[in-house]
């Protein structure tokens, strides 16, 4: 393993295709077993070993590299008892945590990996059954669950930006626009909904659709394709009393991932 150094032109990039793999508290014969497999698991499993002493300096790191957008792996040594191994695993793995953590362990660690475990480590090795094979496989499992959680978080940021993005769009739009779930209740609008029915978010916020004080103004009742097809012409009241004519159109939008075809309506 190595200790972190000042990173050479490119290398920033290559991070961020690579896992980075943290040895924490592993000196002495663990650090010297270890290293023995350590150019042939970094080859077979596409990842670069760094090292740090004490648990906060392994967060500390860690948090450095997933910074940088590197995906990263935790390798805690048992010795450093249950208490520090716990602290790690949880800071790692919890809520909004970095990294997958694999334990080291030796044949009277037993607590240590049973406390890890329980408070979510990825997995463990023992040191008087390691060989290459067993930690390579160790370390490829740590590591995808590791690209997992990256390409999920990259997900979720996405996604965010996406909301952002939309979001603009649809205050800027003049129609009114309600969004309603499968329930026909209402999930979100934008300001010009507000202004023209004369309602505030709170009365809007999860209200069923047709508890609005609208009535259709046309020939005979609407029909699912006629509300997709056309404008419908009704007239709404307002909390005010004041009554208020509108063209009422209805869209459909399925959602794709939902089992069973579920669909989610769509009014404006």
């Amino acid at each position: 393993m190595e200790l972190e150094r000042e990173r050479r032109p490119g290398e920033a990039e290559r991070e961020q295709r690579e896992t980075v793999v943290v040895g924490v508290g592993l000196g002495g014969p663990e650090g010297t077993a270890l290293r023995a497999f350590q150019a042939e698991v970094e080859e077979s499993t596409l990842t670069r070993w760094l090292e740090a002493a004490t648990i906060d300096g392994a967060l500390a790191r860690l948090r450095r590299l997933h910074e940088r957008g590197t995906a990263c792996v935790g390798l805690v040594s048992a010795t450093l008892g249950d208490r520090e191994v716990v602290r790690l695993v949880r800071s790692l793995c919890g809520p909004g945590g970095l990294s997958p953590v694999v334990v080291v362990a030796g044949r009277s660690d037993e607590p240590v990996v049973t406390a890890a475990m329980v408070a979510g480590a990825c997995d463990f090795v023992l040191l008087h059954e390691i060989d290459a094979d067993c930690l390579v496989r160790s370390i490829r499992f740590a590591v995808q669950v590791a690209k997992h959680a990256q390409e999920t978080e990259q997900w979720r940021f996405d996604l965010a930006d996406l909301e952002l993005r939309f979001g603009a769009i649809w205050e800027l739009i003049e129609d009114g626009l309600l969004l309603v779930d499968e329930q026909l209740c209402i999930r979100r609008w934008n300001r010009a909904a507000k202004s023209l029915l004369g309602l505030s978010d709170a009365d809007l916020e999860g209200a069923p659709f047709g508890a609005l004080r609208w009535t259709h103004t046309g020939e005979g009742e609407p029909d699912a394709a006629s509300l997709s097809a056309r404008e419908l012409p009704a007239e709404f009241e307002r909390p005010d009393g004041s009554r208020i004519r509108l063209g009422l159109r209805v869209r459909v939008f399925p959602r794709h991932a939902a089992p069973g075809g579920a669909t989610r309506p769509a009014g404006r």
